[in-house]
């Protein structure tokens, strides 16, 4: 069975990323990434097609968060690894990593389509949750892993799946 979605190569996610950010972000696919608590808390993305249907999730653990979104907005290491120790993101850095998101979609397609998806939300989930859990255990072919670093601030973890 065909994939349903487009799933962006590393190369083309880091373009998409790079386009954003202040410092440079390296990007690899990596095996499948097994959903645990030790993820938590993550930020979820839900994005959708031109009729308003879910069609794909962003997963990001939180360093792939703040790292993300440090990026963006230039935070400096020491806060980066401040907001990992502590579990938290700051609204400007889940600011910044939404923008590299609302760009994301646009290297995610539906392939019966021409049309990139949009960003339909961004949300911090402190706790797996069975959907979660059932979409983490979908084929290879439905969703790709990747690693995302930065040298400056470390390296996170990023899924996109098919929904």
């Amino acid at each position: 069975v065909a994939p349903q979605l487009r799933l962006p190569s590393s190369d083309l996610l880091a373009q998409t990323i790079s386009r954003l950010t202040r410092v440079e972000v390296f990007t690899e696919e990596i095996e499948a990434v097994k959903l645990s608590d030790m993820m938590m808390p993550c930020v979820l993305v839900l994005f959708e097609d031109s009729n308003a249907r879910s069609r794909a999730i962003i997963v990001m653990d939180l360093r792939a968060a703040c790292i993300l979104g440090a990026a963006v907005t230039g935070a400096t290491p020491p806060a980066v690894r401040t907001s990992i120790l502590n579990q938290t993101i700051g609204a400007d850095t889940l600011q910044g990593c939404e923008q590299i998101l609302q760009n994301a979609a646009a290297v995610v397609s539906v392939r019966s389509s021409q049309h990139a998806l949009k960003l339909r939300s961004v949300n911090v989930v402190r706790a797996v949750f069975p959907k979660l859990q059932s979409l983490y255990a979908r084929r290879e072919i439905e969703r790709s892993d990747y690693e995302i670093a930065v040298a400056t601030y470390g390296q996170g973890l990023m899924t996109i799946i098919a929904t």
